[in-house]
């Protein structure tokens, strides 16, 4: 995937000393592939389509995310697909460049399928992340997120501090609160759409389903993500919703961090929205809708991270 920059000189190129960021990194790209894929996920246009991205970031040609700074990252995928008649289960696998990051398998041959993989990863300049697929699979959405986390990298070889030329470069100190980075991951998965008719007040979206949660974060009983430390987050929601009449709103407390955009057609559509905002400790940060006629939604996801 091509040579990466160092913070150093050729002999200290193992070393890889996270640089503090004076902006927020973060990346999300969406896609929708209406034809079974193979190989790169997507033969067409899936993963594509950006939501959100920063200038540490950019999108892949052939599908995923590059980034351009090294550090900690937060990286999750969410698809629904359905599998090719009479084919085995699919295996879809993350990787950044050459490293497997993690898999998850699609197999129900009868209905929608639906995962999540959320994953904090150190990155360097350069990597690409991306999705490959073992079998044909029709994707009818797919999300992939990377964003970058507050902290610092544990070193993990402390016998290359013995390298002269390297010795000061290399002497600092992990932030040990930090070391994991803050960020949650939190689902809604059905086998078919929930539905509702014309409602008088609005209903939080029951995202109650931990995927991936550090020690900073924890899961609101009435749904959504309870921040513990203050900071900027990338906020993220996704999911397949249909709307006539009806609104899909972000919240933090009683904040409206804003709308997302629904076509209001007859059909389930990918509804995405994703936002960096500054969060303060004890906020909740949630999903709701108010129906004036007909809402309906399924395998839905927020995402909530502490940007470095």
């Amino acid at each position: 995937m091509g040579h990466k920059s160092s913070a150093f000189d050729d002999d200290c190129s193992e070393h890889s000393i996270l640089k503090k960021s004076e902006s927020e990194c973060a990346g999300v790209v969406k896609g929708l592939a209406p034809t079974a894929a193979f190989g790169f996920l997507p033969v067409t246009d899936l993963l594509l389509s950006p939501v959100l991205k920063t200038d540490c970031v950019h999108v892949s040609p052939t599908g995923g995310l590059f980034v351009e700074e090294d550090g900690n990252y937060l990286v999750k995928y969410s698809a629904r697909g359905v599998l090719a008649p009479g084919g085995p289960p699919v295996i879809l696998t993350i990787f950044a460049d050459a490293k497997f990051l993690g898999s998850v398998i699609m197999g129900n041959p009868t209905s929608v399928n639906f995962v999540n993989f959320a994953k904090i990863v150190h990155l360097r300049k350069g990597d690409e992340v991306y999705v490959l697929v073992n079998q044909g699979v029709v994707i009818l959405q797919g999300t992939l997120t990377v964003a970058k986390l507050k902290g610092e990298r544990v070193y993990d070889k402390p016998n290359l501090l013995k390298k002269e030329n390297c010795e000061l470069e290399c002497q600092f100190k992990e932030k040990h609160d930090d070391k994991k980075g803050c960020a949650g991951v939190v689902a809604f998965k059905t086998v078919g759409p929930f539905a509702f008719g014309m409602l008088s007040n609005p209903i939080i979206l029951p995202l109650t389903n931990g995927v991936l949660l550090t020690d900073c974060v924890r899961v609101s009983p009435k749904g959504g993500i309870i921040v513990e430390e203050e900071g900027d987050y990338l906020v993220h929601f996704a999911g397949r919703v249909l709307g006539i009449n009806s609104s899909l709103s972000i919240y933090v407390d009683s904040k409206l961090l804003g709308n997302v955009q629904l076509s209001g057609g007859s059909d389930l559509e990918l509804a995405n929205f994703a936002k960096v905002v500054r969060l303060k400790k004890g906020d909740t940060v949630f999903a709701s809708f108010l129906s004036g006629g007909i809402f309906l939604f399924q395998d839905l996801t927020l995402t909530v991270a502490k940007l470095k």
